[in-house]
């Protein structure tokens, strides 16, 4: 069995320098919510397409494949949330690290916990791993990363991720 990730296209927004907290967690709503750009897709098999709930994925999908993705529950991003409450502007970077910072240290604030997330992605791999069948999942850089942890622990092979460039791919098998 074969597994493809591949993030997203570049999403057609660009965020300003500081927010405040309304305004970061505006932002991020709205980032959710954009389209994405069309580019050059990679060249990949004819496998069973797949991809998050989140827009920016399946529009991916789309464009990439020229056919509607399924969608698979679980491998949707982690959403990023302002760390504190404050009308201080703040670098969008420093909202953007403490936002993760919390998210890997478990704490409440983010939208969900890095457990909650690691869970998340489990449900969504064994779903693929029921199913037994080769598949292109289009989903995101960060879950991207974190799903490789997930893809390793249940027997597949291939490279660890610390950045994917939007509409990169990376394959991942799994001997039986």
């Amino acid at each position: 069995m074969e597994i493809i990730l591949m993030r997203h296209y570049k999403v057609d927004m660009k965020y300003d320098e500081k927010y405040d907290s309304e305004g970061f967690d505006r932002a991020c709503e709205r980032y959710n919510k954009r389209p994405v750009k069309d580019q050059l897709a990679p060249r990949l098999p004819e496998y069973v397409l797949y991809a998050s709930s989140m827009t920016r994925a399946q529009e991916t999908a789309r464009f990439a494949f020229q056919k509607e993705p399924i969608i698979l529950k679980g491998v949707h991003e982690v959403t990023m949330k302002s760390y504190k409450d404050t009308k201080r502007q703040l670098p969008t970077w420093w909202w953007e690290l403490m936002a993760r910072v919390q998210w890997r240290s478990n704490m409440l604030r983010p939208h969900e916990t890095y457990d909650q997330t690691m869970r998340r992605l489990e449900s969504g791999l064994m779903e693929l791993i029921d199913r037994n069948e080769d598949a292109i999942v289009v989903m995101h850089g960060l879950a991207m990363r974190y799903m490789v942890k997930v893809l390793r622990k249940n027997g597949f092979k291939g490279p660890i991720i610390l950045h994917a460039k939007n509409g990169q791919a990376f394959r991942y098998r799994r001997q039986v």
